[in-house]
């Protein structure tokens, strides 16, 4: 077990090895010393916790729409509707942050994937990763104008999730490589 899924298993986020095994397969694509990092879908902050333990430099960010969402002090957190466009624009504009890595656990909708990615890719800092996590693959366009820039995604397969999936896009590195690429993963449903 790599130490991403024993902090997943310590924080009791369903992200580890004993529900959908999604730290199994993230730990090869994750950036290495982000600035900042956005969760969607933080309901009691266990994600959070597990996100602030392995990136203890990082800046954190959370979203969740839910009446029983748990905000912390460690991290800078939100409410806002996924599937409300309008909502996640507003947000992306209050915060104007890259962020290094991005991860959508939320309302696990085609709708509010499509919603997030539209609304926060442009906001992946270079070398960044975008994930989607319980993707709904059938209907997703794996290809929309949004992802212009970046790699095509990979659907990553996790092993407990029931045939949810991640989906996992990074962006071609700029001329010469000097940078990183970006990059964006989705696990589908």
């Amino acid at each position: 077990m790599n130490w991403l899924s024993q902090l997943a298993t310590k924080h009791g986020t369903d992200k580890g090895p004993k529900v959908h095994g999604y730290t199994e397969v993230y730990l090869g694509h994750l950036p290495t010393a982000p600035q900042a990092v956005l969760e969607f879908g933080i309901l009691r902050g266990a994600s959070m916790r597990m996100w602030s333990e392995f990136y203890p430099e990082a800046k954190l960010f959370g979203v969740d729409w839910g009446a029983g969402s748990v905000f912390s002090d460690f991290f800078e957190g939100a409410q806002a509707n996924q599937e409300i466009s309008a909502e996640l624009r507003e947000l992306a504009e209050n915060w104007a942050q890259e962020f290094d890595l991005i991860v959508d656990d939320g309302a696990h909708t085609l709708t509010s994937q499509k919603n997030c990615l539209e609304v926060f890719a442009p906001w992946v800092a270079r070398g960044g990763v975008y994930i989607v996590e319980d993707a709904e693959v059938e209907g997703f366009d794996l290809d929309p104008p949004v992802l212009e820039g970046f790699e095509p995604p990979l659907v990553l397969k996790a092993p407990n999730t029931s045939g949810r999936s991640v989906i996992y896009v990074r962006s071609d590195p700029c001329s010469g490589g000097q940078e990183e690429a970006q990059a964006a993963i989705v696990l589908p449903a």
